[in-house]
């Protein structure tokens, strides 16, 4: 292969990575792998901490919020975002820290929730509570 033959190959090969670098890093669909570090995962013990009150908001199903939540939270599952983040901003405070949780284990809308209040409602101090809902609830009378 000729020296002009590598450098074409090269350009090309470096042309199509700037696009998909881009796409991977500002697209709304793009892996949540490269955004997760976006939002800092958070223990209840360390929000118990906090003076001053947390902004809590419930990623899970409506079913499950109606049939329990933790106290004064508001309700912004990710299939009705569109219906319910103005509700959500209007009663946010900026200096209160926000924590979103979902049903716990393996759930990931509370982190597709807080990416989405970080990037789309440009809110900052924004966590994702660790071990969501079941985590709370596994506290409760102590």
């Amino acid at each position: 292969m000729s020296l002009r033959v590598l450098r074409g190959v090269l350009w090309m090969g470096l042309a199509a990575l700037v696009p998909a670098g881009a796409a991977a890093l500002w697209h709304p669909r793009r892996p949540h792998w490269i955004s997760d570090r976006a939002v800092e995962e958070i223990d209840l013990a360390t929000v118990r901490r906090w003076s001053g009150g947390v902004f809590w908001i419930d990623a899970r199903p409506g079913a499950m919020y109606h049939r329990e939540h933790i106290p004064e939270a508001r309700h912004l599952p990710v299939e009705e975002w569109e219906e319910r983040i103005d509700r959500v901003l209007d009663a946010w405070h900026r200096e209160i820290p926000t924590v979103v949780y979902c049903a716990g284990g393996d759930c990931d809308a509370s982190r597709e929730v807080a990416l989405r209040l970080k990037r789309d409602a440009q809110m900052d101090n924004v966590f994702v509570l660790k071990g969501g809902w079941e985590a709370w609830k596994n506290t409760q009378g102590e």
